[in-house]
């Protein structure tokens, strides 16, 4: 399953802690595995069983199929849940890559997420760019791609994750009363609005 290959790839990073969710579901529920099937293939599953690796990369498919397991199986479709996941991925994410969070911070630390993002979805059009940046504001976007638009529920579970990393992110880096609004665009993408004192 690691892409050898180009195409769209995204690393293992963004991965690791939604593989931990279904395993963790497989364990708790096994007379529920079966429901998987309808998100993930055999050989996904078969990989699930493997170590994903941080830094490794994988197929842009892959990550589409196991985000929309997680939010359907383990989140339940509640983008509420979704939200507090993409915090505590920010979490677990900041141990590893410690120099993402500039103390006292907030913009600098979300650019740096940005850059992240951009740097660890390679061929994926879908991407995240800084709009508009205010002494205690920071308004960001989040393009997807035309697949990722084809299962609407999906990306929008997508997008609630990922505003709940920028909000984790900003906290962490010393912003107070942090006020998330995540808009979806016309065309279908998504934006970002954090406010914070």
């Amino acid at each position: 399953m690691v892409n050898k290959e180009s195409g769209e790839q995204v690393k293992g990073t963004w991965l690791v802690d939604w593989a931990k969710m279904i395993n963790k579901y497989i364990k708790d529920h096994p007379d529920q595995k079966d429901r998987l099937k309808d998100f993930l293939t055999a050989e996904d599953l078969q990989e699930l069983k493997v170590m994903i690796l941080p830094g490794t990369k994988y197929p842009y498919a892959f990550f589409r199929r196991l985000g929309r397991a997680v939010f359907y199986i383990v989140a339940q479709g509640n983008l509420q849940a979704t939200r507090l996941f993409g915090r505590l991925l920010m979490k677990n994410l900041l141990q590893t890559y410690k120099n993402m969070l500039t103390v006292g911070n907030p913009i600098e630390s979300a650019k740096k997420l940005v850059d992240y993002h951009k740097l660890c979805f390679i061929n994926v059009v879908s991407k995240t760019n800084v709009i508009k940046v205010g002494e205690k504001s920071i308004t960001i976007s989040l393009t997807l791609t035309e697949a990722d638009k084809k299962f609407e529920e999906a990306a929008t579970a997508l997008a609630w994750q990922l505003g709940g990393q920028f909000e984790e992110l900003v906290t962490q880096a010393g912003a107070q009363n942090v006020k998330l609004q995540i808009s979806k665009t016309p065309d279908n993408n998504y934006e970002y609005s954090l406010e914070w004192e």
